[in-house]
């Protein structure tokens, strides 16, 4: 006899201690295959929501370089207008002192 075991049943128990390997290894590459794939729907998940951030970031500075342009150009504009008023402002006095200097050299004039 051959100590026991005959060499068939030997062989097939072999064979079906390397297919519980097998089967428990790929167990475990499936779960983490499905781990990754989580991983990875968590990671396009969150691009997304970055992408809609800087999306929304990239729309506020458009908005607010406007704005910015449109207050440069309103400051412009008042400042354009005020220095016109001065401008009127100080043609007005020079006339009045003008008539003054006029009518002053006209009573010396006549003294």
């Amino acid at each position: 006899a051959n100590g026991g075991t005959p060499p068939d049943a030997q062989a097939d128990a072999e064979a079906a201690s390397m297919r519980l390997h097998l089967e428990a290894q790929m167990e475990r590459m499936q779960a983490e295959l499905a781990r990754r794939g989580l991983q990875v729907a968590e990671l396009a998940s969150e691009l997304g929501t970055r992408d809609v951030r800087i999306s929304a970031l990239c729309h506020e500075v458009l908005v607010k370089d406007a704005l910015l342009k449109r207050l440069g150009q309103d400051t412009a504009r008042k400042a354009q207008s005020s220095d016109d008023g001065v401008e009127l402002l100080l043609q007005d006095a020079m006339s009045a002192l003008m008539g003054l200097l006029t009518r002053d050299q006209t009573v010396v004039a006549t003294a």
